[in-house]
């Protein structure tokens, strides 16, 4: 199967879209949507699945901040965020991350990672 880069900007549009929205208006992150997605892309436009799976996860982890920056500000304008429990889970969920994708794109296959998606 062959997908053009535009079909594939189309799709890539569309999913953050639906991504930005869920991130939005239900505090998710977008990941479990994007990863599968952007996987799954890359690997009908021919890069090697153990490699389409990293860049999905990279990728996909970048969109995640300036999506979540944003979301955050529109609710800290509207008195909507607890302070304390933000920051202690976001050095936790800092540090987490660091660990976590350091062990999944030195170590993890494509059969361990993709399953999780």
């Amino acid at each position: 199967m062959s997908l053009s880069l535009l079909t594939a900007s189309i799709m890539l549009v569309l999913t953050g879209v639906a991504v930005g929205f869920a991130q939005g208006y239900l505090g998710v992150s977008g990941s479990f949507i994007m990863v599968p997605v952007v996987s799954w892309l890359l690997t009908v436009r021919g890069v090697p699945p153990d490699t389409a799976i990293k860049l999905a996860f990279g990728s996909c982890l970048l969109v995640v901040f300036p999506t979540a920056i944003s979301g955050a500000v529109t609710y800290m304008r509207r008195d909507g965020v607890w302070w304390k429990a933000g920051i202690i889970l976001g050095i936790c969920g800092t540090l987490g991350a660091l660990t976590g994708s350091t062990i999944a794109s030195r170590f993890l296959t494509v059969q361990i990672l993709k399953p999780a998606f």
